[in-house]
């Protein structure tokens, strides 16, 4: 008896395995070039355990290892049933309906037979696959209400027209999914014949091109239970789109593969939707499926008892391990820019060897062997190279039973930050980037997104070509979930999977408090001693949803103050919102879970709630500072705490003539914008979101620039919360020799840095002036006008959009009325001094 890798290990001491009545333990040799004969075995440590000779046994148990999915198989399709510590976690019968492995064979591992066929046979993704497309009957072979189909499919050249690689077809129902090259990108489609007009369910994914002669983990699965259907390529969710049926026809046909341009390989359908983390799980694995292989993908500890039980009384017990690999460095998916990536990690035991590359191989086609440091750590460096992509790699060690041992990721490196000015940030919210955006949005330093744009990456890689320095937010919220209606278009809906419904935020009655601005939203109840899962799940998300896609550089987490302003009821008679007795009427709630509804008009029940309402947002805001990493960049709507554990604030069209002296003016005030200028987390990311009155309100516009270029903010403008717009004005992009603005990324940054800190210019300090390397700006807050005199000559910008004030004239005085601001360039020097005989000149 041997080890080999066609039989499955797991690293317990002992593993029991039972056949009749026989109960024996076994341990295997570290021998792996004879026969051994074992009997005595107890009392021997070796690392390879495994049940019986081959052949002897029909289960067969993964290595079950804490926060990995536990994984077995068994040799015939028979009920089974497994345990954790105890309790029965999953029961049942081999979820496979089909697999064919295409080795030189269209016969399924079941026996089935194509009933059609025209193939070629082309190595694929393991051995054999298939070119050309193969049919079989789907009598117990498919589930049209739920199931997954995977496959591995490789593009061989370039070629025309649908690529249809997988169809099924009854008298009323057509499923499919195709490859538009260069058009549509991946889609599928759902046809119900049965009404009237026919219904469809479609949609696509938005990658239009794929990589030749590169095995790609393709699966799809769906549910009419859920009335929702996904696709993933590699592991990764990509979208999600409606489906429903309203029954199964006659005649039913599956068909896989397409023309010899293409090749399939491992094909697979499972009687249930798969988790996204199974699904994860398979891509990372890198070898193929066994047959009627079983997953769990639950919680298990170290030390946990896994027992997995089939028909006739056989079974194995393990005991769950520490993580075969644990990442040291880097801990976290967002690192702070470098040339080089730092790599360390441990095994739980000495290995043969640790081998890694840039994605998922088989161990001996990992081109790079780890630096061993001692027996269980091992390093690497990683060069970067560009920004566009996150920096992946794949490490796999061997121990002397070749079990694979492996460890992902997907690092995000940081562009170098300056600080060039102006700072620009645009929020791209409220639906997808439109291909016609890409060019525009590449122009801004900082781009906040929605989750949706998930479903259209490829443009985020385009935005990134065009300015590999931009960085890129996607959007969340810390206490709520939003949009559980539009699942089609955002990524939030899984949050709605995670969570609880009884820890969502109720009356007394146990009624659900709604936010009456945003009725699509569940609002959590965050009190951490009645809900602390609330809390970890909230912070987690931003990694497994967002961070460890490699796509992002940072979260924006939205609504992370203290403030119930959703539960008042402004439109009621008599409101006089945010004044005691406001008669707004404030929805009840039981946020303490005492059984009493709280009253917010009354101040003792107010104070409570808020108290209540900090610690959790405390707890949460800790807790995404430890999951996150301190280099994930992290930027908060309208918090008044947070800034050391954050990179910046946003205010939320809070620049108005009333508050300008507060905004400006205390260093002292956690509210304001030099407060946070001083204390944020580096790289200071705190903007500035002003409202102006239409988009050619130019005046407000050079306003709310020139005031956030008093403190090195980033801005942004809005029109009624406009948060999907592509406004642009004069200032944001000048050539600096000719004055005239322009709409390129060149010319964007054409201040240069500061020289110092900004200056008030007159007593009141309602006019600030900064001065810049290549010019000043100033704003004026003055309650008529102001004139400044700048005591030499200075270049007004040569503009289109405000020609009356951007003229490009040389002045030495300039006149501001109130909430207005002025950027001007230094003098030419043409040849000499320039007009101010000082060298201060461009």
């Amino acid at each position: 008896m041997e080890c080999s890798k066609e039989i499955v290990w797991i690293e317990v001491t002992p593993i029991i395995v039972s056949s009749g009545e026989e109960v024996v333990a076994y341990w295997a040799s570290d021998q792996l070039d004879a026969d051994v004969e074992i009997d005595d075995p107890v009392g021997i440590e070796k690392s390879c355990v495994y049940g019986g000779e081959e052949g002897s046994e029909d289960i067969y148990l993964f290595g079950a290892y804490e926060d990995k999915i536990i994984s077995g198989y068994l040799d015939e399709d028979s009920p089974y049933s497994l345990y954790v510590d105890g309790e029965m976690v999953q029961s049942g019968g081999s979820e496979q309906l089909f697999l064919a492995h295409f080795d030189e064979s269209m016969e399924s591992t079941d026996g089935d037979v194509p009933t059609d066929y025209s193939i070629e046979y082309l190595d694929g993704k393991f051995d054999g696959g298939l070119g050309g497309w193969v049919e079989y009957d789907s009598s117990g072979n498919f589930d049209l209400e739920e199931g997954t189909m995977e496959m591995w499919l490789t593009q061989r050249m370039d070629d025309t027209g649908d690529h249809v690689f997988f169809e099924y077809t009854d008298s009323q129902n057509l499923m499919e999914l195709k490859f538009k090259p260069g058009i549509d990108g991946f889609q599928f489609k759902h046809k119900d014949y049965s009404g009237e007009p026919e219904e469809v369910d479609a949609f696509n994914l938005n990658i239009y091109e794929l990589d030749y002669n590169v095995p790609y983990h393709v699966v799809l699965s769906w549910s009419t239970e859920r009335n929702f259907s996904y696709f993933y390529i590699n592991g990764q969710k990509k979208i999600s789109g409606a489906y429903d049926i309203t029954g199964a026809g006659s005649g039913g046909k599956i068909k896989v593969g397409h023309r010899s341009v293409s090749i399939v390989d491992e094909f697979r359908i499972y009687s249930r939707m798969l988790k996204e983390s199974e699904v994860e799980y398979i891509y990372m694995r890198n070898r193929p499926l066994q047959n009627n292989e079983i997953y769990y993908s639950g919680e298990i500890s170290n030390g946990d008892e896994i027992k997995l039980e089939s028909a006739g009384d056989n079974f194995l017990i393990g005991y769950a391990s520490p993580k075969k690999i644990s990442s040291l460095s880097p801990e976290f998916h967002v690192v702070a820019n470098t040339d080089s990536l730092d790599v360390s990690f441990e095994t739980p035991s000495p290995m043969v060897g640790c081998r890694y590359d840039y994605s998922p191989k088989d161990y001996l086609d990992l081109v790079y062997s780890a630096n061993q440091i001692s027996d269980t750590s091992y390093s690497f460096d990683m060069p970067v190279g560009s920004l566009v992509d996150s920096v992946n790699f794949y490490i796999k060690c061997e121990d002397i039973c070749k079990d694979d041992y492996s460890f992902y990721r997907r690092v995000r490196v940081l562009p170098e930050f300056d600080n060039n000015q102006p700072k620009l940030l645009n929020q791209f919210w409220n639906g997808h980037i439109e291909e016609e955006h890409v060019e525009y949005l590449a122009k801004y330093d900082v781009l906040s997104i929605s989750p949706g744009n998930l479903r259209y990456v490829e443009r985020l890689r385009q935005i990134r070509e065009l300015n590999p320095n931009i960085v890129i937010y996607v959007y969340d919220t810390l206490w709520d979930v939003s949009g559980k209606e539009t699942e089609t278009n955002y990524f939030i809906w899984n949050k709605h999977y995670m969570m609880e419904d009884e820890w969502r935020l109720k009356d007394k009655d146990g009624n659900y408090v709604y936010n009456l601005y945003f009725l699509r939203s569940d609002n959590y109840n965050i009190n951490v001693y009645a809900y602390p899962e609330v809390h970890e799940q909230m912070a987690q998300f931003g990694v497994d949803a967002y961070l460890s896609r490699g796509y992002f550089d940072g979260m924006f987490y939205d609504n992370i103050k203290h403030s119930f302003w959703w539960l008042y009821d402004r439109d009621s008679p008599d409101c006089d919102y945010g004044q005691p007795g406001s008669n707004c009427f404030p929805q009840p709630l039981d946020m303490n879970v005492d059984g009493i509804n709280e009253d917010l008009d009354i101040q003792s029940d107010f104070d409570m709630d808020e108290e209540i309402f900090k610690i959790g947002l405390r707890r949460v805001m800790g807790l995404v500072d430890e999951k996150l990493g301190s280099d994930t960049l992290v930027m908060l709507n309208n918090a008044v705490e947070f800034h050391s554990i954050s990179n910046g604030k946003e205010w939320e069209e809070k620049l108005r003539e009333s508050s300008f002296i507060y905004h400006t003016a205390d260093p002292e005030n956690p509210d304001c914008f030099p407060y946070w200028q001083e204390h944020a987390r580096e790289p200071k990311i705190n903007m500035n979101m002003v409202r102006i009155s239409d988009w050619e309100d130019w005046e407000h516009a050079r306003y709310g620039l020139a005031t956030s270029l008093m403190f090195d903010m980033y801005t942004y403008f809005t029109i009624s919360d406009d948060r999907r717009n592509t406004f642009w004005m004069d200032e944001y992009a000048v050539d600096l020799q000719t004055g005239i603005p322009e709409r390129t990324l060149e010319a964007k940054g054409y201040l240069g840095e500061p020289l110092g800190p900004m200056e008030r210019v007159d007593t009141d300090g309602e006019v600030l002036m900064r001065k810049f390397e290549n010019e000043i700006v100033i704003v004026s807050n003055s309650v008529s006008y102001y004139d400044v005199n700048l005591g030499k000559s200075y270049r007004l910008i040569d503009g289109v959009q405000d020609p009356g004030k951007n003229t490009g004239a040389l002045v030495e005085q300039v006149r501001l009325y109130r909430t207005d601001g002025r950027v001007l360039l230094l003098p030419l020097c043409d040849g000499g001094d320039g007009p101010n005989g000082d060298g201060d000149c461009i």
